[in-house]
């Protein structure tokens, strides 16, 4: 049995059972932690996705919660195991840290080992800069002086403002633009043209007219894109570009890599832009077999020009296998049922978590300003169901709604921090006590210190805790550590009920003092308007709390991507937007004959995140309440409606 050749690779053990207490394979110890027998606990599609050849190109269909991640684990032990070449490897990609060490995790639980030469297992990015852009890249750009001396890049972020970049700035000015650095701009390979990636609100709008009445701009941004990349300096769109542009100049690159990876596996595939895709191409031109794991319905990126057609087009233009994992374990049949729905699903998926509540799906309807009766409405419903609101989420894909749920009263409130409020928000975090909040406060106060006393200096991004390029790493540490100890040794300063005008004087005379041990002169600049006399503590308190309790956190569509939860309030807008964002909640159904757009995979991602219980915030406004049509149509779907200014059940 197909079966039995897993256990046997993975497990050593001939038992054809589920007798997990009495197998002495490799993988007892997992299993009787897991409390089961992991290799009969796979699935027929699971168990043959594993076996698949690894000469056939494939993409995986996996619908949520039909455990791809574990999965990709098995299949790469599975593989590694059976692996006897020793030239060439397995490339397993991802596209985030938190997905890479999860991956890494699984692998490693099946493996019995972290993956090692010949193979490698990160995200896409650190692939191509580890394997391609770093070694070669240098043949096209002429940076590091032709290879002769350091080649290595430099990623510069595109909110990056410092001092040298006024070195790598357009001849020409772009009307409200102005003359542009060279990480404001890059060449979309979709769109064949540049694209703006700057700061400015309306910079796109502003850009793009400003190339379409001069063409002689064109010659102007290529100047200076080619003269940012001789000083080794790139942004992460730049090196794709020129990593695609290298392997199609000189294909016998890409033949190396091909035969260093002849198998390449890329979990959530969705995610891969046109570009990368165009990379992929050109590999899998030259050997490499590609396996394709994900839901293209689950492509939420659009605001990075990534779209779903672009994927199934290079699917189905390289003939790949198509097998489908239709068996969802996180979530129950009715949320599975309305999450394909929306989507218009061909398949169908079978939920595989019994129904644990009455009313597993239901609709508040709530008034505007009256959100608070919204979120204890929900977490009183939670606690009739016994669901664990630590376990849940309130997700929204509307930033001035995020804002308002957490207690700000403006986007701008909630998302705006400059260099001053950067050194308090480092002592705020550092309060917190926990793993994450250290580190993101580590990070603040590295970009605080190189902005206000290193503005004018080349630096990394914030993987390299924006390191001025002129200062060793090590020097580097020991400067962020100076900086967090005299910080932290300062009663006025570690003071955050103060106003901000008075606590803007005592982090004054604090750097001070760290500026005569060590550094020189610094520059602080202003408060932002209206915040002088308004206590520190309230800034971050109210960006860091959700209405009267944070045991119910509030999320986006995207940071909640990956995770499988109790339960899930998303909460539409107030209003509807002329774009069909995906934040109103007429925008997640979609009427007979319309396609399925971005709005409705936003929609399919925050549904499919729940297992036992689906709640849904609809806007009903006294000037304009929902409609009977409307209340009809949620029935319909299977929804239980419950009005929250009367605190009733609607009939």
């Amino acid at each position: 049995m197909d079966r039995n050749k897993i256990i046997t690779v993975l497990c050593g053990s001939n038992i054809n059972s589920e007798d997990y207490t009495s197998c002495e394979g490799y993988l007892c110890d997992k299993c009787q932690n897991d409390m089961y027998c992991d290799m009969q606990h796979l699935s027929d599609g699971q168990v043959k996705y594993i076996i698949s050849d690894v000469h056939s190109d494939i993409y995986l269909n996996a619908c949520p919660g039909s455990g791809k991640t574990e999965v990709i684990g098995v299949k790469c032990a599975y593989e590694m195991s059976l692996w006897e070449k020793t030239e060439g490897g397995l490339a397993i990609l991802t596209f985030t840290n938190s997905a890479e060490n999860e991956l890494r995790e699984r692998v490693a639980a099946y493996y019995k080992s972290q993956p090692d030469y010949p193979h490698f297992l990160g995200t896409f990015t650190s692939w191509i800069h580890g394997y391609i852009a770093n070694p070669f890249l240098y043949l096209i750009t002429g940076h590091g002086n032709a290879g002769k001396e350091d080649a290595k890049l430099q990623i510069i972020d595109t909110d990056c403002n410092s001092g040298f970049l006024n070195a790598f700035k357009t001849k020409y000015s772009y009307g409200n633009l102005h003359k542009l650095s060279a990480n404001e701009f890059f060449f979309g390979s979709k769109e064949k043209r540049y694209q703006y990636c700057g700061k400015s609100k309306n910079g796109e709008v502003d850009f793009d007219k400003a190339l379409s009445e001069i063409t002689y701009m064109n010659e102007d941004l290529k100047r200076t894109k080619q003269k940012f990349w001789k000083a080794g300096f790139f942004l992460y769109e730049d090196v794709e570009i020129l990593t695609f542009k290298l392997l199609k100049k000189q294909p016998e690159i890409a033949n190396l890599i091909a035969k260093r990876f002849p198998l390449i596996i890329v979990d959530e595939c969705q995610d891969l832009s046109h570009i990368q895709l165009l990379i992929l191409g050109l590999l899998h031109k030259s050997g490499s077999i590609i396996h394709l794991i994900g839901d293209l319905d689950q492509a939420i990126y659009g605001f990075r020009g990534i779209e779903p057609i672009d994927t199934s087009n290079f699917i189905k233009g390289n003939h790949f296998k198509e097998m489908i994992l239709d068996e969802n374990y996180r979530s129950n049949q009715a949320i599975v049922d309305i999450s394909g729905t929306i989507i218009k699903r061909n398949n169908s998926v079978f939920g595989k978590i019994q129904q644990k509540v009455s009313k597993p799906l239901i609709a508040f309807l709530y008034r505007q300003n009256q959100e608070n009766l919204l979120i204890n409405q929900y977490r009183t419903i939670l606690t009739e169901n016994n669901l664990k609101s630590q376990e849940c989420r309130i997700i929204v894909r509307n930033d001035t709604l995020r804002a308002r749920l957490r207690g700000a009263k403006n986007v701008s409130e909630y998302n705006s921090i400059n260099i001053i409020e950067d050194y308090a928000h480092f002592i705020y975090l550092h309060n917190e006590h926990t793993v994450r909040e250290f580190q993101e406060s580590i990070r603040i106060l590295a970009r605080a210190i190189q902005k206000s006393f290193f503005s004018d200096s080349k630096h990394e991004n914030i993987i390299n805790l924006y390191r001025p390029i002129e200062i060793e790493n090590s020097d580097w540490q020991e400067i962020i550590l100076l900086f967090q100890k005299m910080l932290l040794s300062d009663d006025e300063v570690l003071d955050l009920s103060q106003k901000w005008g008075n606590w803007k004087v005592s982090l004054n005379k604090c750097l001070l003092r760290i500026s005569h041990k060590l550094l020189g002169k610094f520059e602080l600049k202003r408060l932002r308007n209206n915040i002088k006399d308004k206590l520190v503590i309230k800034t971050f308190e109210a960006s860091n709390t959700s209405i009267e309790n944070n045991d119910l956190l509030v999320e986006t569509i995207h940071s909640c991507k990956g995770m499988s939860l109790q339960s899930v309030l998303f909460v539409s807008a107030y209003n509807q937007s002329s774009n069909a964002s995906g934040s109103y909640w007429k925008d997640w159904f979609v009427n007979e004959g319309e396609t399925i757009g971005e709005a409705q995979r936003l929609a399919y991602v925050a549904f499919s995140r729940a297992k036992h219980l689906l709640a849904v915030g609809i806007p009903n406004p006294k000037s304009s309440p929902i409609s009977t049509k409307e209340i009809e149509m949620l029935k319909e779907m299977g929804f239980y409606l419950f009005d929250c200014e009367s605190n009733n059940w609607l009939e």
